[in-house]
């Protein structure tokens, strides 16, 4: 009987565990999904407005990945970043975009990545 109940409060006991890891990754997933979302709006805004803050530029290009954080912790690089057509991959660079400090479920960086072509 003992051993029956010991089982039981076991098997519960796991059940429990389990239900409140998967509810955690629930949450998770959805300040992931929202700090993507958020990403992508500033993007599209900074790609739309790119001709209007760069006197002689055309609208379309997108900033630059924070590759090293040389220029402070989510800015992009100052000037030319890499050699044209070169595609960068790096963290997003959140303050170029006027963002907060954007960061997935797990309290890590967003990466970013930005075809060479327009950059």
């Amino acid at each position: 009987m003992i051993m029956l109940i010991i089982m039981v409060l076991g098997s519960a006991a796991f059940l429990v565990s389990a239900l409140n890891s998967s509810s955690l990754q629930i949450e998770r997933d959805k300040k992931t999904a929202d700090a993507l979302a958020q990403a992508k709006d500033a993007l599209i805004g900074y790609a739309l407005t790119y001709g209007d803050t760069h006197l002689g530029e055309v609208h379309g290009y997108l900033p630059c990945p924070d590759t090293d954080g040389s220029n402070g912790e989510g800015s992009s690089p100052l000037g030319a970043c890499g050699s044209q057509d070169i595609s960068q991959i790096g963290r997003l660079p959140w303050r170029t975009l006027d963002l907060p400090t954007l960061r997935d479920g797990n309290s890590e960086c967003l990466w970013y990545a930005v075809s060479g072509t327009y950059k």
